[in-house]
């Protein structure tokens, strides 16, 4: 399987239990950016239509811009900052974050 189909097929497993949280580490590791964006927008759905709250560990912006209401930026496991509203919205604020 690709790798986009490998982490579909991880979220489905995990739905089937009808969580309350889900928890997602780097939903686009490994995937081409065309499933990529399909991802994000399952994901979108995951927590609109069945009310299951994401927490995700992301590092491509628009992932974070498209389903984040809030943002917990960390370094050497400690918050360092946390984002939330326009804040998501301001792409160099949430680069400042990022490890290349």
């Amino acid at each position: 399987m690709s790798g986009g189909q490998q982490q579909m097929l991880a979220i489905g497993r995990a739905l089937v239990g009808d969580p309350d949280l889900l928890l997602v580490d780097e939903p686009s590791e490994g995937v081409q950016p065309s499933i990529v964006q399909s991802i994000t927008e399952d994901l979108g759905r995951i927590n609109e239509d069945l009310g299951t709250t994401i927490l995700f560990v992301e590092q491509i912006l628009s992932v974070v811009q498209n389903l984040a209401e809030r943002c917990y930026a960390m370094d050497k496991g400690q918050i360092v900052d946390e984002l939330d509203g326009s804040e998501l919205d301001d792409r160099e604020h949430l680069a400042d974050h990022l490890a290349v």
